[in-house]
């Protein structure tokens, strides 16, 4: 899924990309957002069957309706999209109460909520 924003060029020229497991994440401005905290949507993750090589766009805000992936409701939030790229097909977990230290997945966070 593709994000279309005004400043795609200035995104990738300050993306900074981290392997983690059998995926790439990327976050685009890798630092802290102006929103204090991102909504809460579930203390549950998303189980989701990914393709290899394709891309994701997991919300960061909690403002999306298409949850777990980014429909733009961030604008004027503060917070961006976090982009996973899948190395191999399968299932992987993205989180669901926003609070993961390992963004986009589920690390259990939700589970001390």
């Amino acid at each position: 899924m593709s994000i279309p924003t005004a400043g795609q060029a200035e995104t990738e020229q300050c993306a900074q990309n981290q392997v983690v497991g059998d995926h790439e994440v990327h976050n685009p401005h890798g630092k802290e957002n102006a929103m204090t905290e991102p909504l809460m949507v579930q203390k549950s993750p998303y189980p989701v069957v990914v393709e290899a090589g394709q891309r994701y766009w997991w919300c960061a805000c909690g403002r999306s309706q298409t949850q777990p992936f980014c429909d733009g409701s961030h604008q004027g939030s503060g917070f961006e999209p976090v982009e996973y790229q899948a190395r191999k097909s399968g299932t992987v977990y993205f989180c669901g109460c926003k609070r993961t230290g390992n963004k986009p997945l589920c690390d259990g966070t939700h589970a001390t909520l």
